[in-house]
This record gives C-alpha cells, sequence and structure tokens, in this order.
C-alpha cells in the first residue's frame, strides 16, 4: 500500500469531490421537479451550506467505500465533529497516520488474500477445459482463431486489438470500444503479454488467463484491485520492424494511469 494513500488521506477525498465538479456540468432543473434522487427525499437541505455538507459527507463516504474498512460511523461522526471544533482529538497527527495506515493495509491484506483465494480456484478449473493451454510460468490461454505465419519478438512493435476483462466479467480497458487498436512494443507491457503475445502470428486472435503474479500483483493499478485475474481477447493485427518506442502499459488507458 503506498504511503502516500494514508498521509494524505483526507487531501484525497476532497481532491477527489474537486475533480468531480470539473467532469460535470451545471444543468438547471425544470421548474417543479427535485433534484433529490428518491433515496434521499427524506433531507431537507435548507441552504447551500446544508447542500456543501450533504454533498462532502457524501463524497467522503462513496471515496471510503470502496476500501471496505471496518468503520464505526457513529465514532467517525465524533472525530469529524472535533475536528471541526479545533479539537486535539484523541490521537496526535503522526498517530493518526499511523492508524489510518495499518487500517488500510489490514483492509487491503484481507481483500487481497480472498482475491488470490478466487485466483487459485479459478485457475485450478480452467485448466482442465478443453482447449486451455498452460504454460510453465502459469500463463493460460485459448486459440480463438488459428493462423500461420512469422511470431513477434521482444524486438518488434505490434498493433493488436484487445479487451481486457476481471474474473466478474467486468470490463477494464477495451481498444474495440476505443476503435482504434494499440501499437506497442513488448518491452512496455505486463509479464502476461510478454509471454502470451509472441505465441501469435498476424491475424490470430487468442484469450489469455492471466495470474496476478504475471500481471499487476498486490497492489492493482487503477481500476484493477490487487491480486486479480486478467483475461484478456487479443487479436494481432500487424508486426511492426523497427525502432523501439517508450509506450503506455498495454490495458490501461492515459487517464487511468
Amino acid at each position: 500500500m503506498r504511503k502516500v494513500l494514508a498521509v494524505g488521506f483526507l487531501t484525497a477525498l476532497t481532491l477527489g469531490a474537486g475533480a468531480q465538479v470539473k467532469k460535470k456540468g451545471t444543468t438547471p432543473a425544470k421548474k417543479g421537479t427535485s433534484t433529490s434522487r428518491p433515496a434521499e427525499q427524506g433531507i431537507v437541505l435548507k441552504n447551500s451550506g446544508d447542500s456543501l455538507s450533504y454533498a462532502l459527507g457524501f463524497d467522503i463516504g462513496s471515496s471510503v467505500k470502496p476500501m471496505e474498512l471496518p468503520l464505526n460511523i457513529e465514532l467517525m461522526k465524533k472525530g469529524l465533529e472535533e475536528a471541526l471544533k479545533g479539537s486535539n482529538g484523541k490521537f496526535t497527527k503522526e498517530q493518526n497516520v499511523e492508524i489510518i495506515r495499518n487500517g488500510i493495509q489490514k483492509a487491503s491484506d484481507a481483500k487481497n488474500a480472498v482475491a488470490l483465494k478466487a485466483e487459485n480456484e479459478f485457475f485450478a478449473k480452467n485448466k482442465a477445459k478443453p482447449g486451455v493451454i498452460t504454460t510453465p510460468e502459469g500463463l493460460q490461454y485459448e486459440i480463438i482463431t488459428k493462423t500461420e505465419g512469422p511470431k513477434p519478438t521482444s524486438e518488434d512493435e505490434i498493433v493488436a486489438h484487445y479487451k481486457g476483462t476481471l474474473l466478474d466479467g467486468k470490463t477494464f480497458d477495451s481498444s474495440y470500444d476505443r476503435g482504434t487498436p494499440l501499437t506497442l512494443n513488448l518491452l512496455s507491457v505486463i509479464e502476461g503479454w510478454k509471454l502470451g503475445i509472441p505465441l501469435m502470428s498476424v491475424g490470430s486472435k487468442y484469450r489469455f488467463y492471466i495470474p496476478s503474479k504475471l500481471g499487476y500483483g498486490p497492489n492493482g493499478s487503477g481500476p484493477i484491485p490487487g491480486n486479480s485475474t486478467l483475461i484478456f481477447d487479443i487479436e494481432l493485427l500487424e508486426i511492426k520492424k523497427g525502432e523501439l518506442k517508450s509506450l503506455p502499459v498495454a490495458g490501461m488507458d492515459d487517464d487511468k494511469k
């Protein structure tokens, strides 16, 4: 877990709120309609200060929820109240940082353990499926469309279309959705791609099952949680011989890194 996650905890949350404001334009509500969602109808916001208070609290809650921390909401409210009153609080700043860091790390370790267990179970079952091949490194793959011809090396650039999903079926990246294939060299990709792409020839389509140790490991990356199994459908379009370039890692948009 990165140190900044604990040290800049509340700062990151407030910055997240600012980023959301930039993304969303202000659209006036139609006359006679309510801007509140049905689940929020019981909340009365009398002025802009009320709206700010609710929005800030909701934003903090939304940011904290994915971490799955064992929070006592009443004590969290109490801590917020004391901080806003200027109280010294129960802990020093250093102790706060340490408590938050340890809490986040513990929750992250627990999630990673669950993910790793699910991954091990998946690969144990998946290797028995007809057509699935397992390499000595633990990469599994299926040949969807087989072609004959030259195969790329680590010194080549490739042009490929791909779609990346997690075990739950969620798509985290897709060149098909963007409408533009990716051009890259094999020095700039995760280990699973380095092992898998050289198996392909132009025109072939493979499905790769990449264990987390050959992907983004326990830390994850962007929308990819720690210890995530990555499933990539890859279509190799072209092999380019030429000068190597420094390019983004496959499977991640620029705005996701």
